[in-house]
């Protein structure tokens, strides 16, 4: 990889992975360029680090070599060129000599094939026609699609039809999903990289291990920019500028984007003589690149003698065109006919901007064409809505609706005179691109909304002038834009998609409601302050965009109404322990739990959800728990209403080979003894670490000691079975399971358990035995009498006796 001529400082960003055990996992519900930053928190200890030419090769003696691997990374991040440096290597030797053929097939050129019909064989020669006389069958080959994201196919892994032979002609969607699924070139290994949204396509059973690219680190920007910018001042004001941005500082994490700030930096820095502050903003950002872009074609132009058939302005609308249309499709790349729909002539433009658009050569000679980043795809799609706005007075959020259909464009004179634009359409073009991406789920138009309205601002417009005229929207109209931006927030029914709307406001220069709460958390009056829901949702910004993971985040602390404790639970984001007791929690804020619990980069150890009806939530907290990212280790569900149903879910969760649950407290919920024995199937399996047990209050007899006599063969050290009608015959039962070697017991709780003098013999017995371990017993409130008093006594005042502390407070 170079950029300008300069070789990339750190190849190491794309020969290490991350590998994540397991399936492809849930994509997390916002926008991927933000995930990074909390995936640069995670400790590199936490997680396994692996060099790409070592993805096919076991991690350990037990382990097997997986067949398929899936790598994951935002767009940007180095995926494609991992892949390609992998096959490099091999080809020169380096590594992986044991493969005999490494076939790289992009889903980019793949999608050209899609409908038509060929053999597995006739598909490789095709693309590898020197292969013609290789009998591909008996060889060892690797096939790596690439760009998972970009597939056009369609890939059923339920309904296919299952191919073994490599002659049988059929769809080329029908071999990939074959060969991925093992039923073609069975004997081979398969490589899929991909963005995160679009794993899931894949099943779980289909991949045997998943790796991810985290781009760079803290240390490798710093020393991309030093090692990029040969001025050493210059290179240290580069670096304390992109610190003092928090979202740049994010975005700065892709190493792409780290070459498109050091040119603009380096250019605004260079122009010592104009008035000219350094870009803060993404817009800002963005909208230098775009121009220092756009001279240095003109220029390329001007050297080569070429006469532009072209303004800047209507080449730009033609790429703002096409990345708008392909935006909301989720395409990254296109064709020469989706280009001619634009207007694009890809013979005119072949080249232009080569660090926006570029065109690559298939492996059939194939052009394929695609933006240098997604991001650069989000903010031309805006910058082609504020033309098609502020020009030509049309709303293409609402093409096929118009709201205010205008016919007469604006004249450049107009633009030049500074006229203002028709509040309506801008405010139509601003409120459905807002609640276009409020209804977006993953996040996919929260990056274009934040250009789109950045891109509204006078002063953003100003640095534009040179190359764009735009209609002026005039200051009563961004006044009546913020406001409903506000307006949205304080209505916003989903607190996790609100929080874009708070880098929406940041991008348009008002941050009044977060710099009110920032005020409020100095003055140390945050708990008794009753904070209104709209800036409940400026704190989980503030907190969420902080540099630190918060030890405890307890709901009880803030002083607000119902809806303002719901706007404050996408936090459990970037805490370690979560108390959300008596919250009245609805199902979309456990769907913001769960996928705190099934991000990559989850802090969560520590969940408390007591008091909130779980009764029907229960499957979907199970789906967090059993993720391969989970890291919760204590989880407390007191009085959450859950049933002996609920207990499958949560066996479910601790039989996962990845759990790392060991506290657990479902004390309160009405389990009764076909809950207990869902559960005990769990405490059989070699994966539950739980050892610590609460089931106190929980309707149990002696039926659920005979289950539970399971759970003392496990790792189990405390168990409390509080206020339950066990009586001495269910202590009976435990005991006997107690006196046998396998249990590491050390706390027992019986307290208000119908426990008479019988079951405290049966007690004393156990506990006088050589193999015991009980140190701790807790027989409050119940009927031990004189003769369970002295016996259990005299074995604590034993000094061979492990007991340690005994309660005996009686009932009278």
């Amino acid at each position: 990889m170079e950029e300008h001529g300069i070789p990339s400082p750190l190849n190491s960003i794309y020969t290490e992975l991350y590998i994540t055990e397991g399936g492809s996992g849930r994509f997390n519900t916002e926008h991927e360029v933000w995930q990074l930053e909390r995936v640069r928190r995670l400790k590199a200890s936490a997680q396994t680090s692996i060099k790409y030419n070592d993805i096919f090769k076991p991690c350990s003696a037990e382990e097997k070599s997986p067949r398929t691997v899936l790598t994951k990374g935002i767009a940007g991040i180095g995926k494609t060129l991992s892949a390609r440096k992998f096959i490099l290597d091999w080809a020169e030797e380096h590594a992986n000599q044991d493969i005999d053929f490494a076939l790289l097939l992009p889903f980019r050129e793949l999608n050209l094939r899609r409908g038509q019909e060929c053999s597995l064989m006739q598909l490789i020669h095709g693309y590898f026609p020197e292969l013609s006389d290789v009998k591909i069958a008996e060889a060892k080959v690797m096939v790596i699609f690439d760009g998972l994201d970009e597939c056009r196919l369609t890939l059923d892994f339920i309904n296919q039809n299952q191919l073994t032979d490599i002659n049988q002609p059929t769809l080329v969607d029908v071999l990939v999903a074959n060969i991925i699924s093992g039923h073609l070139l069975s004997n081979s290994l398969v490589w899929i990289t991909s963005r995160p949204a679009a794993t899931n396509q894949l099943p779980p059973e289909c991949v045997q291990r998943v790796t991810e690219i985290r781009g760079f680190n803290d240390d490798q920007r710093e020393e991309y920019f030093r090692r990029r910018i040969p001025d050493t001042s210059q290179a240290e004001k580069v670096i304390e500028h992109m610190k003092s941005s928090r979202s740049l500082h994010i975005m700065c994490y892709l190493p792409v984007f780290c070459s498109m700030l050091a040119s603009v930096l380096q250019t605004v820095l260079n122009q010592s003589g104009e008035d000219q502050a350094p870009p803060k903003t993404l817009t800002q950002m963005f909208t230098h690149f775009l121009l220092i872009e756009v001279q240095l074609k003109n220029e390329k132009d001007h050297a080569k003698h070429l006469t532009p058939t072209e303004s800047d302005e209507e080449i730009l609308t033609k790429l703002g065109k096409l990345a708008f249309q392909n935006l909301e499709k989720g395409q990254l790349v296109f064709y020469e006919e989706e280009l001619r729909e634009c207007g694009i002539d890809c013979e005119v433009h072949n080249g232009l901007f080569a660090q926006i658009f570029r065109q690559e050569s298939g492996i059939l000679d194939t052009k394929v064409y695609c933006f240098v980043h997604l991001s650069i795809q989000e903010f031309l799609a805006a910058l082609y809505a504020i033309i098609m706005c502020t020009r030509q007075r049309v709303n293409v959020m609402a093409i096929d609706e118009p709201l205010s259909p205008i016919d007469t464009p604006i004249s450049p004179i107009e633009a030049m005179l500074s006229i203002s634009l028709d509040d309506h359409c801008w405010l139509s073009l601003c409120k459905m691109a807002v609640y276009k991406a409020l209804k977006k789920e993953n996040g996919e138009l929260d990056l274009f909304l934040r250009f789109l309205l950045g891109l509204s601002l006078e002063s953003t417009q100003k640095i534009l002038s040179s190359r764009l005229t735009l209609a002026r929207i005039s200051p009563s109209t961004m006044d009546k834009t913020v406001k409903f931006i506000k307006k949205k927030i304080r209505e916003s029914s989903s607190p996790e998609r609100v929080i874009n709307l708070f880098h929406c406001l940041h991008e348009m220069n008002d941050n009044s409601i977060v710099e009110d709460i920032q005020e409020v958390m100095s003055s140390g009056k945050m708990s008794s302050e009753t904070l209104e829901p709209d800036q409940c949702s400026a704190l989980a910004y503030v907190l969420l965009m902080s540099e630190e993971i918060q030890d405890v985040f307890d709901l009880k602390s803030y002083n607000t109404t119902e809806m303002g404790v719901q706007r404050l639970i996408p936090v459990v984001k970037s805490c370690k322990t979560a108390i959300l007791d008596a919250c009245n929690l609805s199902a979309p804020c456990c769907e913001i739990i769960v996928s705190a619990l099934q991000t990559v980069n989850s802090h969560l150890v520590a969940l408390d959800l007591s008091y909130n009806n779980l009764q029907d939530l229960t499957k979907l907290l199970s789906s967090g728990l059993r993720s391969e990212h989970c890291k919760l280790e204590k989880l407390t569900l007191r009085v959450c209403n859950l049933s002996k149903e609920a207990c499958s879910d949560l066996a479910l969760a601790l039989q996962c080979p990845h759990s790392l649950l060991r506290e657990m407290d479902l004390g309160g919920n009405a389990l009764q003894d076909e809950g207990v024995e869902q559960l005990s199937a769990a405490f059989s399996s070699p994966h539950c670490k739980v050892a610590k047990l609460s089931l106190g209050d929980c309707r149990l007899t002696r039926g659920s000691c005979t289950h539970l006599s399971s759970a003392l063969q496990s790792k189990l050290r405390h168990l409390v079975l509080d206020n339950n009608d066990l009586q001495d015959s269910g202590v009976e039962i435990l005991c006997r399971a107690l006196d046998q070697q396998y249990s590491k017991l050390q706390t027992l709780g019986l307290s208000g358990c119908r426990v008479t003098e019988e079951g405290c013999g049966s007690l004393a017995r156990v506990l006088k035995t050589h193999k015991a371990t009980l140190q701790h017993l807790d027989l409050s409130y119940n009927h031990p009498g004189e003769t369970g008093t002295r016996l259990l006594s005299a074995v604590l005042s034993d000094p061979n006796s492990s007991l340690q502390a005994l309660c005996l407070d009686v009932l009278h």
